[in-house]
């Protein structure tokens, strides 16, 4: 009798695990049933997230840019209005540059570019000299939009003073320019020849550097470093001369 009722026990319990093992079983097939795809979707929607981070910041970068664009606008605006002040056309630096464009038109100079950069202010009777600092850039408006083929850039700067101010002393201004021209050799010898004509441009010109190298027999390429300089004497009669620095 005791062995029957031990049979019958195991023959329980063994169904009962038999049992317990299927409905874990059951149970870990319905989670992976629902875990895998819920897992994959969620994967996809956070790569997708990522994706859309990446547009939203690129957006924002974009929109960062075309705000510093717009401002940069602005501060160039209002350089320029500055500068227009400072030196009106008819007085100031883009007289010179105008003249200096006319002259090169004249000669047959094909393109002209400026480019201006910090003025100095320097009073050499004074221990310490002041400076006003600004950038500007000044570009012809009427620019060739093709070349002719075998035609070389050829770049310079010069300096040139500013306007005189009411004061005791000297005062010299310094203000640096590029040029950046394009042409044909002869032309570009004439304009050169005409930079060092005071009766043309009305400023003392000297060349410190000029370097031609020949790009074929009517084309050339040209470096030149040219200093337009002057000497301002402000006094009580308003003495004014010219002369090298």
């Amino acid at each position: 009798m005791l062995g029957l009722v031990g049979e019958k026990e195991n023959k329980g319990l063994k169904q009962k695990a038999i049992q317990t093992g299927s409905a874990f079983l059951l149970l870990m097939g319905i989670y992976l049933f629902i875990h895998l795809p819920l897992t994959h979707r969620l994967s996809s929607l956070k790569l997708e997230l990522e994706k859309k981070q990446e547009q939203l910041l690129d957006v924002y970068r974009k929109r960062e840019e075309v705000e510093r664009f717009k401002r940069g606008e602005k501060e160039r605006e209002e350089k320029l209005r500055y500068f227009f002040q400072r030196f009106p056309p008819e007085k100031g630096e883009i007289a010179l540059l105008e003249r200096l464009s006319e002259l090169a038109k004249q000669e047959g100079v094909e393109k002209i570019t400026f480019t201006l950069g910090e003025e100095k202010k320097h009073e050499f009777l004074k221990k310490e000299a002041r400076e006003k600092k600004y950038f500007f850039s000044f570009s012809q408006k009427q620019k060739r939009e093709k070349r002719e083929k075998g035609k070389k850039d050829f770049s310079f700067s010069f300096q040139s003073p500013s306007k005189r101010e009411e004061e005791r002393g000297i005062v010299y201004y310094s203000l640096p320019v590029q040029m950046r021209l394009c042409g044909s050799y002869p032309s570009l010898v004439l304009f050169l020849h005409d930079l060092t004509d005071e009766r043309k441009i009305k400023r003392l010109v000297k060349i410190e550097r000029l370097e031609i190298r020949r790009g074929d027999d009517s084309s050339a390429f040209v470096e030149a470093n040219i200093s337009i300089q002057a000497y301002y004497f402000s006094s009580s009669n308003r003495e004014e001369r010219r002369g090298e620095r």
